[in-house]
């Protein structure tokens, strides 16, 4: 990929700034708190409207007597944009840095918004009082129909969520090359690019075996790659090979622990569904320290590494993903290939 677009370059100099925090133990102790609280907040607000509208919101914690509950609904529907938008403005943000003790709170602005809509999703969809009124409920071969479409409808926005990564750096004026095993998703790529007239080389290919010159990429981007291939060392040979020097190389992946594995394994795959069963082996999630070590042994210079995961939801509802200070999940980094080398040393 050829960077042409100087947005694209401050977009690499903001990842750069992301992954290295200032120093502070008591900064590093609040944020890691403040991620904890986030985590769980989120995971507990998408988790409740899964399941909310899998019922067709006729089940909730909600007992306000009608025709109260009329208005308690509304306020729950209106205090969603409302807050979120409040929250975007200049004052919201200088109320949520005062939320924070300490000198802290513009850096962790974000966290504490990424908290506060976490909470209101959850209140949103757990604290409605349902009008008792049920339409249709689908039984037998209906119900489970209904259920593999719904299902199916989280695949493909998660599914949308990552191929959107090529398309937009497309759209920013960067030469993008994009490769995939699987024939079936390299087709659908190409037809989606085509339809927004948006010039991207889609190939089938193996990242153990990338069918590219050497030195041909000034970066190589691995979304949702690294923890699924059969060779990593091959991978990063390979990633290495293609880079022009200089080049870097970012990337994302799935810690492996019992949390992990909970979180991926159990919850997304076999409780709710959302991703067919087996599409992780916990057994080749990569903890940071190994892939550190791995990208050393193929020449590269690592980076800095953070968390990655929810932050909260734009104006369209849609999630927004970006750093957090944990990496028991997912996190993300960033490596260099050396420019050259001067006997032992790289530069």
């Amino acid at each position: 990929m050829t960077i042409t677009d100087p947005r694209i370059a401050r977009l690499i100099t903001l990842i750069r700034a992301a992954l290295r925090p200032p120093a502070g133990a008591g900064r590093i102790v609040l944020a890691l708190g403040m991620g904890l609280i986030c985590h769980a907040l989120f995971a507990a607000g998408v988790l409740a409207m899964i399941v909310a509208m899998f019922f067709g919101l006729s089940e909730s914690l909600g007992s306000v007597p009608w025709p109260w509950a009329f208005l308690a609904n509304a306020a729950l529907i209106v205090q969603f944009p409302m807050g979120h938008s409040l929250l975007l403005t200049g004052p919201g943000g200088r109320f949520m840095a005062r939320l924070i003790p300490g000198h802290h709170g513009r850096a962790l602005a974000t966290t504490t918004y990424a908290i506060i809509a976490s909470a209101q999703l959850l209140a949103l969809f757990t604290l409605g009082t349902p009008s008792g009124i049920v339409w249709w409920r689908a039984e037998g071969a209906a119900f489970w129909a209904v259920t593999a479409a719904y299902g199916a409808s989280w695949l493909l926005l998660l599914k949308a969520s990552f191929d959107a990564g090529a398309e937009a750096l497309a759209a920013r004026g960067s030469h993008v090359t994009g490769i995939d095993p699987a024939v079936a998703a390299i087709e659908a790529a190409r037809n989606h690019a085509r339809g927004a007239g948006l010039h991207i080389g889609y190939d089938v290919g193996v990242g153990e075996a990338l069918p590219y010159d050497d030195a041909g990429f000034d970066a190589v981007v691995c979304v949702d790659v690294l923890e699924h291939v059969t060779d990593l060392h091959k991978v990063l040979s390979e990633v290495a090979r293609v880079l022009r020097p200089g080049g870097l190389f970012l990337f994302d992946t799935i810690n492996r622990n019992p949390m992990a594995r909970l979180a991926t394994i159990t919850v997304a795959e076999d409780l709710l569904r959302l991703l067919p069963r087996g599409t992780h082996d916990p057994a080749m999630f990569i903890k940071p320290g190994e892939l550190r070590r791995a990208m050393q042994g193929a020449g590269f210079v690592p980076g800095p590494v953070t968390g990655l995961g929810p932050r909260g939801m734009n104006r369209r509802l849609d999630l927004t993903f970006g750093p957090l200070p944990l990496t028991a999940l997912l996190y993300m980094g960033i490596a260099r290939k050396p420019a050259f080398t001067t006997g032992d040393t790289a530069c």
